[in-house]
Order: structure tokens, then C-alpha cells, then sequence
């Protein structure tokens, strides 16, 4: 169902929220599949969002929540009375009985589906409603051909499962790329592939519009599927030139944007004249219930497919280093301008009532360095993680001449913001062993929409997989998100892709939105009073979303027709109320709360430094400790930081750890898999590669807390027998492993599932529940994770040993310059916490 999940009961009062410690938030995943909607996340609208009344004071929509009679209604957020006066209201809601009224789906439901016009009228100006608009899904794949014949029948695999994934109305492209631009006719008829070069005078500005126009590179699914397929057959590798490859991404991103802004228009349209006019094999006329055409793609997706780091041109992720002459030269200049700005100030006269300003002449000198520092600072943490560049180089230069190119993070973050303004949504599939740069490219794809998938090696990669699940979720465009509280509460701020309207408060953009995504948000308690029985909040998104057409007697369509509409999706919530601190513990949501301190971790690491964060989880955790304890009514010597005596936490410290432990919070991580003070040998194979860290990071960002909690902290589970489960979460320790003493385990490490057989247990059938169990987990998640059957004493078990993380494996990572101690262990974690706890409590209960 669409998802609202509190971190914990709302305080009865600010003092009581001051004492536990409990940070109050919000987690939102609002397209999921409601109640009702037969499992589809979008389901039939209801009603025109104009029909919904509307309170008079704070705005927010009526709702099942609301008290209602027969002339007027209760605001369920600030509690204010509102009458049906309106001529909408007076015949949406006005003398019906209550069997009818409690059967409308806004008072019915805590979710509501509603029509919005997707253009609306303006007479001053013109403009006519617009209230649909018939589109055309479409799908433009941008291949790196810098890669081996085997990444290369990889990437063939996953574009023809990308074509059997769209309906017969897309439009599907392909283009490649590596020191020169390809564009494949995916239609039959249309000639050879076009070559096309990217280097040149204005830096790969080529016009790709002028070498074929857009509407001819894309091809009809219905008509075209042949075609299609021959042309992904016919994708070849380039070859090695001068020991390495030229891999212009930035060029070939540059020229795909302008295509797509330029000959979007006339694709559209021409695609629609052809689908309407007998072009297509359906031969149909009129369909689409006579509605205009939109005049682009909207929601088009760009399937990106990455094999190394981009190493020339635009967006380049590596440069060359400056010379020694170079250096020098920056050098002299620096210390020049340095002494030239403290002549010029020691001519000054300096006032002597202000003895500070003759600190000045000393600082001036140091001015031009505290300048530069972070940004050497940045290049050596850069260098650090990226290791050996030898991959990277391009043909004709040597390896120890590259540096890491930090100002291609801007390039791709303009380039983003340039995709969500043209409605392209980017999924970036990345394959490679070693660094590609993903942190620097990464805002090309949050920015627009989409998602970032890394396949550490190619005979794992369920490339195919994610690729089908990419192209066949429907996503939410255009998407705007407002989010209203009652008084008691004050919204502080999201978290995720999220970005706050510069005019109106509370209002947040998002370019795209998928059913799994998941947005944040933080809460406070105010001091104000009830306004009614429970406090409550309002979530409302509004966006546009391209769906089959429905057929006749609105029978579901079959893909040949697809209209664009605007909608409006409200969800309603109460929070229940919490009198005393151990009715706010009791009722916390673990997962909901650790997906809030995983989000507030990651802002403070990139505010102030993995170290901080770092800090900023431990003294939490021991601030929950000890309101723990306070509320129990113990003092110093009942502090526990495990929160053993509190049910619904219990285990919120062992995925704390392992934040802790993963390369999130980590002050640098280098391509040989090893991290300041942690045996390279125990760090799980999932967190050595050099892009690990980013890539999580951007998933983070918008996975929800049942995913999120597995993506930090993976789940050990063990089974009695190949048809019962016997504990659905251990510790993840050697000891959990010795003591329990089941045939089969399970480790759900997000990437990996791996099932351990025990002491000569045979694996389990295929038709077993829990091979079916983990099907059901690969199928659900938007990354498909690899499945492994391992037999104790015969194979391999490191991908079980790896994520042992709570054993001691030597002192973990420090982040902050010796301002974190270790942990090198579990206990030795929960044992620093408690005693950070017993320090905030008084020697005895009061």
C-alpha cells in the first residue's frame, strides 16, 4: 500500500521528546500500491481533483480521517469546521446518507487517486484546458563500446530484454559511443550505421539532427522488432588504439541532449501521424479517444551502459596532471599575489583602538593557501580512492600522468539538470572492476530521475534483469510533493532527491519518481496544542504519468495507444500520541528511524566529514541509552546500549554498527579493497570496489526502510528445513553460526543471497519456500541480487565470513584523525556506548 511510516508516537509535549532522544520523521514511499487498486500503483482515478473539498484554513483535502455530517466537516489537521458551500461541494457531499458519503474514496481510504488537467485554462492569457494528451513511450540506449567482446554480449543481452519489455507503440534508439559517435538504424530500411566524429574544433558539438533526424533513429516497437534486434546484434567493440581507449562520454552526452531538445517535436509527431494513419501494423484509425498529441516523449528514458571511467573530452573523469613548470609557475604566482596584498596593507594606517587588525599582515600571507587547501585536500582523498589509473588512459598517455578530474561532477550535474528539463530520465548501468568515477558522474542521474546500478564483475551481472525491470516500471514525471502537518508538528526538512521550491514553502520538485522510491522527511515537536484528537499529516503528489489507454468499455488496453495525464495522489495520516517515555520507545519504528539516522549520517559526513558523522552516531546511540534507562527509572548502572529491554529497537545497534563498519562513514577507501586499519581480507567483496561507496549512496537515497535496513546491515536468517524458517534475524557473528545449529542460512547481503548448507545438508529443491523466498526477493528489488549455494567444508564460504561484521577483526576505520575511537568489535562498540551513557545519568534513580 502507499506508505506513511512514522519513527515513533508523536510526544505528548517538547519536553518529552527532549528526553528520549527519539528523532521524530517521516518516511514516505508514496506510489506504492494502495488498498484497493488491485496491486497497480496506479489505479483508476476517483474523481477530478477540483471535486475534493478543501479546509479554509490550512488547505489540506478532506479525508477519512475527518469528521463528517451532513452540512459540514472537521479538518482532521488543524480541526477547523468547514461548511459544503461551494457548488462542488454542495454536490459531492451535501444531503447524501451516511452509507454513501462513507462510501466516497476520500473518506473511505487513507489514500485518494484524483484527475488534474494537465494544462490549465488560463482566458487572460489564451490558454485552453488541456486534460490528456496521446504519447508514445520511448527508449534511447547510449552504449560505451570500450569494452571486451564479453561486456559487449552483456550489454546485447540486456538491450533485446530491454525491447521485449516495451509495448508495441514505443520508440526504441540506439546509439554507441566511444572516440567517435554510431547511430544504428533500428528500422528497417534506413541504411548503414552512422559514424560520426566527436573530436573537433567546438569539442563534439556535431549535430546528430543534421546526420539523421530523431524520428528516423526511432523505430516502432509493434512494426520495427526485427530490425531492432538485428541492429543490437550488430553493436561491435572498438578496439584497443595505443595501449587504451578514447571513451568521450561528456561529447556524446552533449550531442544526445541537443537531439533529443531539437528533434524530439518532430519525432512525436510524426510517430503519432504514423501510428494513427495505417503506418503501423495495426492499421487503426482515429484511437486514443481523438485526443491531441503531446509534442515530445515524455518521461523518455536514456539507457546509459558505462564499461570504464570517461577519459577525454567533456565530462572527462581524469586529466592531465599540470607539469612541474606548471607548478612552479602557479607556485610563483600565489606567493607574488600573497606579498603584493601585504605591502599594500602594511601602507595602511591601522587604527589603534583595534589592535586586531594588525593580525592581518600575518594572515594575508596564509590566505592564498587556506584557499587552495580543500581543494588539494579533495584531489588527494580523490587519488586516494581511485587508485591505480592505469585503466583510465587514454591512448598516448602514460598512467602516472593522469589525476582525478573533480570538476566533471559539474559537467554531469548540468547535464542532468539539462535531461530533467527536456523530461529524460537517465539510468546509468555501470560494469567495470575497477574505479569508473560514478561519484563525479552520479549527479547525472539523481538529478534527472533515474537510477545507478555497478555490476562489479561481468559473470555475476544480472545486467538483463535490471535492465527489463528499468524499462517496464512505469515512473512518475514532472512530479510535485507537498507535505502539511497539524500545529503540533513543524516540518524541518527532507531528505533524498527531493528539492525544496524556491517560492513556496513546503513544496518540493522531483523530475521522477518510481514506485519503490522513497523520500524523508524530518519532523519536531511544537509546543502548540491539539488541535484535535490526534496530531496528523497531509502528503500530497501531484504528477504526470504515461498509461496504457484504456479499451473499449474500458477494458485495459493493450499497448498500442498511451495517454499522458496529470494527477493528484493525497495520503492521510495520524500519528498516535506517546504520554510517557516508554510509550515513545515502545512505539518506535526501527527501520523507519534507522533510514532517518542513516540520512542525517550521510548530510553530516558530507557537511563536516566522515569522522563527525561517525561521532554523531555513537553519542545518539548512547543518548537513547540513556533515555532508555531513565525511563525504566534506573540510573547509571541500568544503562544498555544494546536496548535489550526495548522491544521495537533491539536491533537499531547492530545496524548502526554497520554504518559504521561500511564504506559510508569511511575517511577514504582505496581501489585495493583495504581501509584505513581494517584487515583487507574482512571487508565483504560488495564494499572493495573503489565506486562502492557512491553508488550506495545514491541507492540511499531513496530506497525504503525495509530495503534500507538490508542495503546497511545485512539480515542472517536460519532455516529448520528447506520449508520452515526457524529465526528470521541473528546477530552477525561466528557465534550466531556455532550456536545455532540449523541446517541452512541464509545471508541477504542486498547484492547477494547466499545459502549456506550446513554439515552435509543437500541444497534445497527449487520448489522449496525458500528458494521461493529468495525468487520473490530478486523479482521485488530494483537491483536483482545473485544467488549462491554454498556447502560447508566443500566450497568457499568467504561471502558469508566477509559479513561477520560484528567480530572483531582489528580497529575499524577512524574517521576522524584520531578524534573517533575503534571498535573493533560489536562489544567493544556497545561497551564504549554504555559507558557514553552512564555518563549522561545521574549515580541513582531519582
Amino acid at each position: 500500500m502507499a506508505a506513511l511510516h512514522f519513527t515513533a508516537p508523536c510526544p505528548a509535549d517538547v519536553k518529552l521528546q527532549d528526553a528520549c532522544g527519539v528523532p521524530l520523521g517521516l518516511v514516505a514511499q508514496p506510489l506504492a500500491a494502495s488498498h484497493g487498486s488491485g496491486g497497480t500503483a496506479f489505479p483508476a482515478a476517483a474523481c477530478w481533483a477540483s471535486d475534493l473539498a478543501r479546509c479554509a484554513r490550512c488547505h489540506a483535502y478532506i479525508n477519512a480521517l475527518c469528521e463528517v455530517d451532513d452540512e459540514s466537516w472537521a479538518c482532521a489537521l488543524c480541526g477547523c469546521s468547514n461548511d459544503f458551500s461551494s457548488a462542488t461541494s454542495l454536490r459531492r457531499y451535501y444531503g447524501l446518507s451516511d452509507e454513501r458519503r462513507a462510501a466516497l474514496p476520500e473518506l473511505a481510504a487513507p489514500a485518494v487517486e484524483a484527475l488534474c488537467p494537465l494544462v490549465a485554462a488560463d482566458p487572460d492569457e489564451g490558454v485552453e484546458e488541456v486534460l490528456a494528451l496521446e504519447a508514445q513511450p520511448a527508449v534511447l540506449a547510449l552504449v560505451d563500446c570500450c569494452c571486451s567482446e564479453e561486456g559487449m554480449e552483456l550489454v546485447r543481452s540486456a538491450l533485446a530484454a530491454a525491447v521485449e519489455a516495451l509495448p508495441p507503440a514505443a520508440r526504441f534508439g540506439l546509439v554507441s559511443f566511444g572516440s567517435k559517435m554510431s547511430l544504428h538504424p533500428t528500422a528497417g530500411g534506413h541504411g548503414d550505421v552512422l559514424d560520426i566524429p566527436l573530436a573537433g574544433a567546438e569539442g563534439g558539438r556535431a549535430s546528430l539532427q543534421d546526420a539523421a533526424p530523431l524520428g528516423r533513429m526511432l523505430a516502432r516497437v509493434g512494426s520495427s522488432k526485427a530490425a531492432i534486434l538485428a541492429a543490437i546484434e550488430g553493436l561491435e567493440a572498438e578496439t584497443l588504439v595505443g595501449g587504451g581507449r578514447e571513451r568521450a562520454l561528456g561529447d556524446a552526452l552533449r550531442a544526445v541532449l541537443r537531439w533529443v531538445a531539437v528533434g524530439a517535436a518532430a519525432a512525436a509527431a510524426g510517430g503519432l501521424a504514423e501510428q494513427r494513419g495505417g503506418g503501423g501494423e495495426e492499421g487503426e484509425e482515429g484511437g486514443g479517444g481523438g485526443l491531441p498529441g503531446a509534442h515530445s516523449f515524455p518521461g523518455m528514458r536514456l539507457l546509459l551502459f558505462l564499461a570504464g571511467p570517461p577519459n577525454c573530452g567533456a565530462g572527462a573523469v581524469v586529466a592531465r596532471k599540470p607539469s612541474p613548470a606548471e607548478e612552479a609557475a602557479a607556485a610563483a604566482a600565489a606567493a607574488a599575489a600573497a606579498e603584493t596584498a601585504a605591502r599594500e596593507l602594511a601602507a595602511l594606517t591601522l587604527d589603534p583602538q583595534f589592535p586586531e587588525l594588525s593580525a592581518w599582515n600575518d594572515a594575508v600571507a596564509r590566505t592564498v593557501a587556506d584557499v587552495q587547501r580543500p581543494a588539494i585536500e579533495a584531489a588527494a582523498a580523490a587519488a586516494a580512492a581511485a587508485g591505480d589509473l592505469s585503466h583510465a588512459a587514454p591512448p598516448g598517455v602514460k598512467p602516472g600522468e593522469l589525476a582525478v578530474n573533480l570538476a566533471a561532477s559539474e559537467f554531469y550535474a548540468e547535464a542532468g539538470a539539462a535531461a530533467a528539463a527536456l523530461g529524460l530520465v537517465v539510468d546509468l548501468f555501470a560494469a567495470c572492476p575497477h574505479w569508473l568515477g560514478l561519484d563525479l558522474i552520479e549527479p547525472l542521474v539523481s538529478a534527472s530521475g533515474g537510477i545507478m546500478t555497478l555490476y562489479r564483475s561481468l559473470d555475476a551481472a544480472a545486467l538483463p534483469q535490471d535492465v527489463y525491470k528499468s524499462v517496464a516500471q512505469l515512473r512518475a514525471l514532472a512530479c510535485l510533493l507537498r507535505l502539511r502537518c497539524s500545529p503540533e508538528l513543524e516540518l524541518q526538512g527532507p531528505h533524498g532527491r527531493l528539492v525544496a521550491d524556491s517560492e513556496h514553502p513546503d513544496l518540493f520538485r522531483l523530475p521522477a519518481c518510481s514506485t519503490q522510491d522513497a523520500f524523508s522527511f524530518d519532523l519536531d515537536r511544537s509546543s502548540a496544542k491539539l488541535a484535535c484528537a490526534a496530531p496528523a499529516v497531509q502528503l500530497v503528489l501531484q504528477y504526470s504519468v504515461l498509461l496504457p489507454a484504456a479499451g473499449e468499455g474500458g477494458a485495459p488496453g493493450d499497448g498500442s495507444r498511451f495517454v499522458l495525464q496529470r494527477r493528484m495522489r493525497v495520503l492521510t495520516a495520524a500519528l498516535p500520541l506517546a504520554h510517557t517515555p516508554e510509550q515513545l520507545l515502545a512505539g518506535c519504528d526501527a527501520e523507519a528511524l534507522a533510514t532517518l539516522v542513516v540520512h542525517k549520517a550521510l548530510a553530516t559526513a558530507a557537511a563536516q566529514g566522515p569522522g563527525e558523522a561517525r561521532k554523531m552516531v555513537a553519542d545518539w546511540l548512547a543518548l537513547l541509552a540513556a533515555a532508555a534507562a531513565e525511563a525504566r527509572g534506573g540510573g547509571r548502572g541500568e544503562a544498555d546500549a544494546s536496548l535489550a529491554d526495548v522491544q521495537a529497537l533491539h536491533h537499531l545497534p547492530h545496524l548502526l554498527f554497520a554504518l559504521l563498519r561500511s564504506p559510508l562513514l569511511q575517511a577514504r577507501a582505496s581501489a585495493a579493497g583495504g581501509r584505513e586499519g581494517t584487515a583487507a581480507g574482512a571487508v565483504p567483496a560488495a564494499w572493495r570496489h573503489p565506486d562502492a561507496a557512491a553508488v550506495l549512496r545514491s541507492l540511499l537515497r531513496v530506497l525504503p526502510p525495509d530495503e534500507l535496513s538490508v542495503a546497511v546491515c545485512p539480515q542472517l536468517s536460519s532455516w529448520a528445513g528447506p520449508e520452515e524458517v526457524a529465526v528470521m534475524q541473528h546477530s552477525l557473528s561466528e557465534a550466531a553460526l556455532s550456536v545455532g545449529e540449523q541446517p541452512l542460512w541464509v545471508l541477504d547481503s542486498f547484492s547477494q543471497l547466499v545459502v549456506l548448507c550446513m554439515g552435509g545438508t543437500p541444497a534445497p529443491p527449487a520448489d522449496s519456500l525458500l528458494l521461493r523466498t529468495l525468487a520473490g526477493i530478486r523479482a521485488s528489488r530494483r537491483c536483482t541480487p545473485e544467488v549462491l549455494i554454498l556447502h560447508e567444508g566443500q566450497d568457499d564460504t568467504s561471502p558469508v565470513d566477509a559479513w561477520l561484521l560484528e567480530d572483531a577483526v582489528g580497529p575499524s576505520a577512524g574517521g576522524g584523525g584520531g578524534q573517533q575511537p575503534d571498535w573493533p568489535s560489536f562489544v567493544d562498540f556497545l561497551n564504549a556506548a554504555t559507558r557514553a551513557a552512564q555518563r549522561l545519568l545521574p549515580d541513582a534513580a531519582k
